[in-house]
């Protein structure tokens, strides 16, 4: 009965617990973080507001103390354990709970989604078109065509590369290029090289 599943298990990222901790506690945090796009982690101190789970991927909703304004941050991309600085400046949100902030979020995730469409044809049949159909088409042909929202277009072109063959992006030409530059690496990692 289980032929064809392939659960995707993953821990949860190690900085959630200390992230976790420090919102509880009041506590401003500051850890290195790998913005896709740029050459070397940078320090970021931020005032950690609440933790949300969205696209299949934990983020962190802050205020970065740095740039004065709220940031979200994906926790798989912070490279060191979150240190704490010190007590949060509770004149900021006085009386806004993390779940309020964790809300407020998701609702810009979700409208973010809405406006950022990426246009696929899926293998019909395949593993690809299971976990990503949103809509079905009825033409004769071993593809479906599907339209989804994203939050971030890295984190999906890595989504879309583990599937190889069983995905063509149609657009955004963006994501189609960062698709076609992840699977050009996996086979220049994995091709024979003459001795």
């Amino acid at each position: 009965d289980l032929v064809g599943v392939a659960p995707r298990l993953r821990a949860r990222d190690a900085a959630f617990e200390p992230l976790s901790t420090a919102i509880e506690e009041g506590r401003l945090v500051s850890f290195s973080y790998a913005k896709p796009g740029e050459e070397a982690a940078r320090v970021r101190r931020v005032e950690p507001l609440a933790l949300v789970f969205a696209d299949a991927n934990w983020l962190l909703v802050s205020y970065d103390l740095d740039r004065a304004s709220e940031r979200m941050f994906l926790l798989a991309r912070i490279l060191s354990t979150p240190r704490t600085l010190g007590a949060v400046d509770t004149k900021r949100y006085p009386g806004v709970t993390p779940e309020q902030h964790a809300a407020r979020a998701l609702d810009a995730l979700a409208e973010l989604a809405r406006r950022q469409r990426a246009r696929l044809e899926v293998r019909e049949g395949s593993d690809a078109e299971v976990r990503l159909r949103s809509v079905a088409s009825a033409a004769d042909t071993p593809w479906r065509e599907i339209e989804l929202g994203y939050t971030d277009v890295d984190l999906l072109a890595n989504r879309l590369a583990s599937f190889g063959s069983e995905v063509r992006v149609l657009e955004p030409e963006q994501l189609a290029k960062l698709v076609e530059a992840r699977l050009t690496a996996v086979v220049s990692d994995h091709s024979e090289v003459a001795p």
